[in-house]
């Protein structure tokens, strides 16, 4: 039975924290070809670069987002200046400058953010809503807030799913969740029993999104957040399961500080997520030179999410 939300009685006056703000977006439509091309030079100016692409038509684009309009010029001048000095005619990257107003952040989730079963044994929910557990399961209660993840997106699906089977081996294992965002893999895995428990992110935001998440689900003292990133992993905080959810993009680039975060024995598991179909092989084999092998895969919607253990070196040259 669906879950209904959760109303007051009375309506509550909305808090400012609870509008998102006003942005200024500058938007360079293109091809779907030209804007992976281009993502990654736009994010060199700008790390909020985002692409979008639509699946079914050669179409593009790539935003970025300003507080001001000023910001939004000047980028724009910038983006042009670039292009013009790549040889790129405007009719193939267009530029323009769209206003997105203030939003009530919590009632544009409301409108698509429902309870879904998304493990065999974990349903994930928006605080607003209150479902059943599933039998011998549990509920994880996600507000992503400002940062990402809300549990429906086929990468953290395919985690979530990899983590619930791993744990059902054996959950006595520290967990490290690289790039938490709102926690919901860490908090995934405290609650199916993985200890001592870690998420970093390198957006201080996503890390107090996280640690008000872990303490909604009661965990806060089961979860360590902390600001970071996989080449700043001390060696005494590797773990013995990890999960990258990042781009593929981003774990080929990273791959070396990614696999040394891996505590080497044997059956150590490595998750790895965000990776679109036809690039997966890449990453898979780029992991495999660094000691890995491919466990199972997990493709939903165009996104493979990997798990991969870690082999000692004697045993992968051993014949079989």
């Amino acid at each position: 039975m669906k879950a209904r939300p959760r109303r007051s009685s009375s309506p509550s006056p909305v808090s400012p924290s609870a509008l998102w703000p006003a942005w200024f977006v500058v938007r360079a439509q293109t091809t779907r070809p030209l804007g992976r091309q281009w993502l990654p030079r736009l994010l060199r100016l700008d790390p909020s670069a985002t692409l979008w692409s639509d699946a079914d038509r050669d179409r593009a684009r790539i935003e970025t987002y300003h507080a001001d309009r000023a910001t939004a010029v000047a980028a724009r001048a910038r983006y042009r200046q670039l292009f013009r000095e790549a040889g790129l005619p405007s009719s193939r990257i267009r530029l323009q400058i769209i206003f997105i107003p203030p939003a009530n952040w919590a009632d544009a989730w409301k409108k698509f953010f429902h309870s879904r079963k998304v493990s065999p044994r974990l349903t994930v929910t928006p605080p607003w809503e209150n479902p059943t557990p599933p039998p011998h399961g549990w509920v994880l209660s996600i507000d992503p807030g400002r940062s990402f993840g809300t549990g429906l997106h086929a990468t953290t699906r395919a985690c979530l799913v990899f983590l619930d089977r791993i744990a059902r081996e054996n959950p006595d294992r520290p967990v490290l969740d690289l790039g938490c965002g709102s926690g919901i893999l860490s908090i995934a895995a405290a609650r199916l029993g993985f200890h001592p428990v870690r998420g970093i992110d390198y957006d201080p935001i996503a890390v107090d999104e996280s640690r008000i998440n872990a303490d909604r689900n009661g965990l806060g003292d089961q979860i360590v957040f902390s600001p970071g990133s996989a080449e700043r992993i001390p060696s005494s905080l590797r773990s013995e399961v990890v999960v990258a959810n990042l781009l593929g993009s981003l774990l080929l680039r990273h791959a070396p500080a990614i696999a040394r975060t891996v505590r080497r024995r044997p059956g150590a598991a490595l998750i790895l997520s965000g990776i679109r179909k036809p690039e997966f092989p890449r990453v898979q084999s780029r992991f495999e030179r660094l000691g890995f092998t491919l466990r199972a895969t997990h493709t939903l919607a165009n996104w493979t999410t990997g798990w991969m253990e870690w082999i000692p070196s004697a045993s992968r040259n051993r014949p079989t």
